[in-house]
């Protein structure tokens, strides 16, 4: 499994899900075929609204195994790593 995380630089190093990468948002464009495309991805932004719209653009790239972290990290109730 990877964890995207989409949030800026910043945010990410304040506090994240643990083992998550940061791609951030502005970014995914560019630099979601450095993604695996036989893993289960996971993307995590700050609500949820972002993490949609990356699934979408995997899903649309051949992707299969793609979710959006429900809620964000404003919902995450897990442990955080910085």
């Amino acid at each position: 499994m990877v964890i995207v995380d989409l949030r800026e630089p910043e945010l990410f190093e304040e506090g994240r899900v643990p083992n998550a990468i940061n791609i951030p948002f502005a970014e995914i464009n560019e630099k979601f075929t450095s993604i695996p495309t036989d893993k289960k991805v996971v993307f995590v932004c700050h609500t949820g609204r972002m993490g949609v719209e990356s699934g979408n653009l995997l899903l649309e790239n051949g992707y299969k195994d793609v979710v959006n972290l429900d809620g964000g990290m404003a919902r995450w109730t897990g442990q955080v790593e910085s």
